[in-house]
């Protein structure tokens, strides 16, 4: 009998070799201990702190002074909510870049410098098993608790402030968001496999980030193959792809969407085959 024995045995065969595990040692560093909830508070205070300020404190503050009869022009609570969808799409798509960039960078690093890796493949483990289980993993956390719960929260401050935005298109620039993280997940994900120092691991990250104006001012033809086409306005009148989701408005190219899935894809490949040939 399964339940009177104190070892189970695991029928896992090629790169399946040791996923459960890895994948129950993963998910615990995201919810066996507080992590989470550190991390929800963080992250709500970034994403919808901003938003509330934007929906409630700063109409109110406009109506006392108008009230007072100082010159200002009275900003409605209609048009709080517009401008706070906006704010929280672009915010949240940085932040979180910037924040899955931060956490994933000592997810190879740590345990190739500790040795943990080594430990780790001299059990009997498939190599690709180690790559997927982070993935995953990390995956679910960071949607789940940068994504998910964010966007939840934001759209019922939103539509108490009289927001007419939908659920549906709501939730479709949510996928965007998360796709727009994974670019970034995974990225760091691979520099982590390629590079032994924590150096490039982070700067490449935060270099594409925050790089953006240089680089599309290089190359324009960036905004339709990279993620930058779905959060980074490329003109007046042409508006960052999420937004235009979020709004239900039509949608000019589905090539950006496209392209970061490749990117995504690509990322993955190259950390599974250099890791398959990494020495520990």
């Amino acid at each position: 009998m399964v339940s009177e024995s104190k070892l189970q045995r695991i029928n896992e065969r090629g790169w399946r070799v040791g996923l459960a595990n890895l994948l129950r040692k993963e998910n615990g560093e995201w919810w066996g201990t507080r992590a989470w909830l550190v991390q929800a508070v963080i992250w709500l205070a970034i994403c919808n702190g901003l938003l509330a300020m934007i929906l409630w404190v700063a109409p109110a503050q406009s109506r006392q002074a108008a009230e007072a009869g100082r010159a200002a022009e009275e900003l409605t609570g209609q048009q709080a909510a517009v401008d706070g969808l906006e704010v929280f799409l672009m915010i949240s798509a940085m932040a979180t870049a910037v924040g899955i960039a931060i956490i994933m960078q000592d997810s190879i690093m740590d345990e190739k410098k500790s040795g943990t890796l080594a430990w780790v493949l001299s059990k009997p483990v498939a190599r690709p098993a180690v790559i997927i289980a982070k993935l995953v993993a990390n995956s679910i956390g960071a949607l789940a608790i940068m994504i998910l719960l964010q966007g939840a929260v934001a759209f019922a401050q939103l539509r108490l402030a009289g927001s007419d935005v939908a659920p549906g298109p709501f939730l479709l620039a949510l996928g965007i968001l998360g796709l727009h993280l994974l670019f970034y997940l995974t990225l760091t994900l691979m520099l982590g496999v390629l590079f032994d120092n924590r150096g490039p691991v982070i700067a490449i990250p935060l270099l594409l980030v925050f790089g953006y104006q240089i680089l599309l001012g290089i190359a324009p033809g960036l905004h339709q193959i990279t993620p930058y086409g779905l959060v980074v306005q490329a003109g007046p009148d042409n508006p960052a792809l999420v937004l235009l989701i979020a709004r239900g408005d039509p949608v000019p190219s589905l090539l950006p969407i496209i392209a970061t899935i490749v990117w995504i894809a690509v990322f993955v490949g190259v950390a599974l085959w250099r890791f398959a040939r990494e020495e520990f």
